[in-house]
Parts: C-alpha cells; structure tokens; sequence
C-alpha cells in the first residue's frame, strides 16, 4: 500500500505524519468552550467600558435636554439642532 506523499527514504509513511496528527486532535473539538465565551464576554464589557467613558458626557448631555424638554411644558427649553 502506497501513501500519497510518501516517499521510500521515509519508510512508506507520509512526510507530514506530525502535522497529520496533531491537526487530528483538533478536528474533534466540536463548538466553543466556556473559557472562550467567559474572553468574548470580558473583550465586549472591556468595548462598553471604553465607549461609555469617550462618549459619556455627550450621551449625558443629550439625556438632560431631552428631560428639559420634556419637563417643559412650552418646550422652550428645548434647543433644536
């Protein structure tokens, strides 16, 4: 019998019989573990984290107006872009 990739110097066995090997072992792990979800958890709070601290004071901002204008009867605390 006559593996493809094989050549006689190597005994008849394929010369990336390591490779071949340990690409096996991964084959057979099925979906994601939990440490992989508990790092895309930590990597988006980290996301979050950041966005919050650039952009708070801006969203901070807009929420009050948009309570003045809200508490005003009349609107005129509103400011209209």
């Amino acid at each position: 019998m006559t593996v493809v990739g094989a050549t006689p110097a190597s005994g008849g066995r394929a010369c990336g019989s390591v490779a071949a090997a340990l690409s096996g072992q991964w084959r057979h792990e099925h979906g994601a573990s939990l440490v992989e979800y508990a790092l895309l958890v930590a990597l988006i709070a980290l996301i979050t984290i950041a966005a919050m601290q650039t952009l708070g004071s801006n969203v901070t901002d807009q929420i009050d107006n948009i309570a003045n204008c809200i508490e005003d009867a009349a609107g005129a605390a509103c400011a209209t872009p």
